[in-house]
């Protein structure tokens, strides 16, 4: 659940008409839709990221991963232009750290 949200009024001077009640009606069931909406998004987003069994990252999410951690670092700066963490870029830095020796 995302969330609630409760209105309501202290007194019953507020009197609606039959289209008003069904316009409400109709307002409250397309929130809801979106909310519904929005978790479905991030539920699928979540399963095409993750590897069902061990939660952790695909290809897919290592990708993601990768490409936020690249914009974020300064020590990749040398690498020129790179496309969303694409396979290029993580081959370019799987190179890179061959060749230096970690001592």
């Amino acid at each position: 659940m995302i969330g609630s949200l409760h209105l309501g009024l202290q007194d019953d001077s507020l009197v609606l008409g039959k289209s008003e009640e069904d316009l409400i009606a109709h307002l409250a069931s397309m929130v809801s839709a979106c909310f519904k909406m929005a978790v479905t998004r991030e539920q699928v987003s979540q399963l095409i990221l993750l590897d069902p069994l061990t939660q952790i990252s695909n290809l897919r999410g290592f990708e993601k991963d990768i490409a936020r951690i690249c914009s974020n670092s300064t020590i990749i700066k040398g690498f020129g232009e790179y496309k969303s963490g694409g396979r290029e870029t993580i081959a370019q830095i799987g190179a890179w750290l061959q060749s230096i020796h970690i001592k």
